[in-house]
């Protein structure tokens, strides 16, 4: 049997290999941190040798202080008008997280009047839409803006100053509502690889199916910095989810990442099955099952064959009983002249 798996393996191990670029991986932004999470190869299956794959970057020190300032200096204006470049700079408004569910409120006051106020999804960036304040506008009290996975219903909205806008998350994984012109797709900006976590964040695997967990050390991939990895063989194809923890430089740090079939954007385990041709082997875990299911077979059989065997003895021992009875029985009745 191992000699008929060993080709079948090989050649997934080379399509693995194959198909390293075109990984489905996660990203998310954590304060001034970019998380990529997800499996080292993807598409992942049942019973290969794989492993978990973090990345931790970071923005440049000096481009974030100078975006800080300007945040800062930007949310100084609040008492006063605001302008097209303050209601325009990325943040400066609103920036807040959504969990899928969760709503987030903004008051178009009358500081805004005359304005239209971007704003964008920070976790997709061709996510955009706009809140434009006049007097003219038929749209007072409260304006509500839904959230899908590609999309805004209701994105682009008119509105009477102190009109209240509320955005409501209709995804099943955290999206982020930010004001401000969405970043170019090509920006200069500068990212950093964070180093030495591999003493500060470990990584929790889940088997959503069977609600099995692990907790993994991280170690350092080499020569790629800020990548991490922590080495595993998925034995149980479906939804995979990661928890990594710890801390980033100081900052603490729980972030959940789920596999596509729940929601998230890294790959579910599948079975080794779909790539076998012509013929298709057997997984460890069905072989296992199999194996399993024969010796319960054989633990019944042999119950059956010695519970036969005890019916038969004692049988035999009544048997033997009776013509006792019957032979005493006989000697001991009263002779006829």
């Amino acid at each position: 049997m191992l000699k008929q798996c060993t080709p079948v393996i090989i050649t997934l191990l080379l399509l693995l290999a194959l198909t390293k670029d075109t990984t489905a991986h996660e990203g998310r932004e954590v304060g001034k941190y970019n998380l990529t999470v997800g499996f080292m190869e993807e598409p992942a299956y049942e019973g290969i040798p794989n492993g978990i794959s973090v990345r931790v970057t970071k923005k440049d020190d000096a481009e974030h202080h100078g975006h800080q300032e300007q945040h800062d200096s930007t949310h100084e204006e609040h008492g006063h008008a605001a302008t097209s470049d303050s209601v325009e700079a990325h943040g400066a408004l609103f920036n807040s997280a959504l969990p899928a569910g969760g709503t987030f409120e903004f008051i178009a006051s009358d500081n805004y009047l005359g304005l239209t106020i971007p704003f964008h999804n920070h976790l997709d960036h061709k996510m955009v839409g706009s809140i434009k304040v006049s007097e003219n506008a038929g749209l007072s009290e409260m304006v509500m803006i839904e959230i899908y996975p590609d999309r805004y219903r209701n994105g682009e909205v008119h509105v009477k100053p102190g009109t209240k806008i509320m955005w409501l998350n209709k995804t099943e994984k955290v999206s982020s509502i930010t004001s401000g012109k969405a970043p170019e797709e090509h920006s200069d900006s500068t990212t950093i690889a964070v180093e030495g976590l591999e003493t500060t964040l470990r990584v929790e695997i889940t088997h959503v199916e069977t609600n099995i967990s692990r907790t993994m050390d991280l170690v350092p991939v080499h020569q790629e910095p800020g990548h991490y990895s922590a080495a595993l063989i998925p034995t149980a194809q479906g939804v995979y989810k990661l928890r990594l923890f710890g801390t980033i430089e100081s900052h603490k740090i729980s972030e959940t990442f789920m596999s596509k079939g729940g929601g998230g954007d890294f790959d579910d385990v599948q079975a080794h099955s779909v790539l076998q041709f012509p013929h298709t082997v057997k997984s460890v875990r069905e072989l296992e099952a199999g194996i399993r299911g024969t010796e319960n077979l054989a633990s019944d059989a042999s119950t059956s064959v010695t519970t036969a065997i005890t019916i038969g003895i004692v049988g035999v021992i009544l048997g033997i009983i009776g013509v006792a009875v019957g032979a005493a029985s006989w000697f001991l009745a009263p002779r006829r002249s």
